[in-house]
């Protein structure tokens, strides 16, 4: 049954829960919280959820511990090949695409500039010679109105 009510000067329509459609199953007299199939199937999407998760590892994977001897043989492996890897550093094929790559980029920034200054350039002298044309046009405008 439903019934007009009014709250804060807007009327609003009040239905009973018994008169509403379930938009999961479609049947009378309960919400889709209230439903069976809907309660069914969100267990179902969590359960789902929870064992993707795990498959994933997640944070119940388990990691092998390194005993402390291990680690501090496996830093000072590292520290010494880091060493190595730095004194013995040479321009690698990657790395001298790169350079050239920012080369080319330098060059082509360096030409828009020069273009850009040539039409800065003439813009100026274009506001100069419009300066001096509104002059000539002032001081003529000012002996005609003396006549």
């Amino acid at each position: 049954m439903e019934s007009t009510v009014r709250l804060g000067g807007h009327e609003t329509i009040w239905g009973d829960k018994e008169e509403k459609r379930c938009r999961e199953c479609g049947k009378l007299g309960h919400l889709q919280r209230e439903c069976e199939i809907y309660i069914a199937q969100r267990a179902t999407r969590a359960h789902i959820k929870a064992v993707k998760e795990y498959q994933k590892g997640g944070h119940l994977r388990i990691i092998g511990q390194k005993s402390y001897a291990e680690i501090a043989t496996d830093s000072k492996t590292k520290n010494a090949e880091s060493k190595i890897g730095q004194q013995q550093q040479q321009p690698q094929p990657h790395q001298q695409k790169e350079e050239e790559n920012k080369a080319t980029q330098h060059n082509a920034t360096t030409k828009l500039l020069n273009s850009m200054e040539k039409k800065i350039s003439q813009l100026h002298e274009t506001i100069h010679r419009l300066q001096e044309e509104q002059q000539q046009v002032t001081h003529m405008n000012s002996v005609l109105m003396s006549m």
